[in-house]
């Protein structure tokens, strides 16, 4: 069984957004569970309960550096030290997907930065453009729908999310983007940060030492 997260990172989240989320799980026999974080230390907590997860919904304001309240001083985190925490929790199976229901999410740099800090993470879909809760929730749940209903590969559902919609998805696969020189040389210069600051697993570190320069 499926089994999706849901961290609500931004006080004016519309619950109905979330309510809409956790029914489509649901109608696809998937276990969902919220956890809603006003600054870092709520994220490490919330993570410890040793559940693994196959999706993480995150539902903030954002941009192509930072995500979190839309208050610039309230709660606001990196998307490399976000992959980071969450990749150290443990609470991510291989092959995590990442939903990211926040604006301008769609960009490369964004998914550059979670993959780079974080081997459990084989996907990210998120928006290129600022989009309302509506147009959001309702491409995420065709995208649930396509994966889960009719099994479909994750690029072809960010198609189909496209389509329904009218706005423009980004999802982007792991094994491509490893193969882009421009990311080999990006990871280069971030791969000390990321050593420094968080617990990289193993099986990350060798598959590394394995690449060819």
């Amino acid at each position: 069984m499926k089994r999706l997260l849901i961290i609500k990172a931004a006080s004016d989240v519309c619950p109905t957004e979330i309510a809409h989320i956790v029914a489509t799980c649901k109608i696809f026999k998937m276990e969902v569970d919220v956890l809603n974080v006003e600054n870092e230390n709520e994220l490490r907590n919330g993570l410890g309960s040793g559940t693994k997860y196959d999706y993480i919904y995150l539902c903030a304001h954002a941009n192509h550096q930072v995500f979190g309240d839309n208050d610039e001083e309230g709660f606001n985190l990196s998307w490399s030290d976000f992959s980071g925490i969450m990749c150290e929790s443990g609470c991510m199976n291989y092959g995590c997907i990442f939903l990211l229901a926040c604006c301008r999410t769609g960009l490369t740099q964004v998914a550059y930065d979670l993959f780079c800090s974080c081997a459990k993470v084989e996907f990210v879909c998120g928006p290129r453009w600022t989009l309302n809760p509506n147009d959001l929730t309702i491409a995420f749940d065709v995208f649930i729908y396509n994966m889960e209903e009719r099994k479909e590969q994750p690029d072809e559902a960010a198609k189909r999310m496209s389509l329904a919609t009218g706005y423009t998805f980004s999802c982007y696969d792991r094994v491509e983007v490893e193969m882009r020189p421009d990311y080999r040389e990006w990871e280069k210069q971030q791969w000390e940060y990321v050593t420094t600051n968080y617990k990289v697993p193993d099986e990350e570190i060798e598959a590394r030492q394995e690449k060819p320069d």
